[in-house]
């Protein structure tokens, strides 16, 4: 008679343990997919700053700012800036 390999048994521990990783693994491919993109279809970012001063939050393209708050987009690449100096290798 053959001895069959032995299944390891579930615990809740393990259980747990997936479930965490299954929603750790769908909530970062929904981030890095467009329901949770920050830049718009056209490459712009919105954001929201304070009319008095304070913290820029930047917001998703299709939600508003709100009250007291000035809406500002820009361009998600501008045009390339000047060469930097190029440094000379050790010999």
């Amino acid at each position: 008679m053959e001895a069959q390999p032995r299944r390891p048994r579930l615990s809740y521990a393990n259980v747990t343990a997936t479930l965490a990783l299954v929603i750790v693994l769908g909530g970062s491919a929904y981030a890095a997919s467009a329901g949770g993109s920050l830049v718009g279809a056209n490459g712009t970012i919105h954001g929201c700053a304070p009319r008095n001063g304070g913290t820029l939050k930047v917001v998703k393209p299709t939600k508003g700012c709100p009250k007291h708050t000035v809406a500002i987009v820009w361009a998600q690449s501008g045009q390339p800036g000047v060469a930097g100096a190029r440094r000379r290798r050790a010999r």
